[in-house]
């Protein structure tokens, strides 16, 4: 739920290669489709890259909700394409590519 008169948030748009700003509405909320959603459908939900870029001099909260499920469950795009996975492997995997990416910026 994004605050009124504040601005910051920011999604990736691959097609032009530039991050473009959500905008803010009043009494709502940003929800942002996760990697697991993503391959559950197949594709149809994006998972978004997105950031916050604090452009006020008033300070700034975020507070994400992070929601991964069973780690047991096995996860498949619903029409049957792409691969299975489980919730505990797509962690594991998404940490450790982390891990990866940070020390490559560093």
């Amino acid at each position: 739920m994004q605050q009124p008169d504040t601005s910051g948030l920011q999604v990736w748009f691959p097609a032009i290669n530039e991050w473009i700003p959500v905008p803010v509405k009043e009494d709502s909320f940003v929800v942002n489709i996760g990697d697991l959603l993503q391959m559950w459908t197949g594709g149809y939900f994006k998972s978004a890259l997105h950031r916050v870029v604090n452009f006020g001099e008033k300070h700034r909260m975020s507070a994400p909700f992070f929601y991964n499920g069973n780690i047991d469950c096995k996860v498949r795009a619903l029409d049957g394409s792409g691969f299975e996975t489980t919730v505990e492997e797509h962690i594991k995997r998404r940490l450790k590519e982390s891990k990866v990416a940070h020390c490559l910026d560093n």
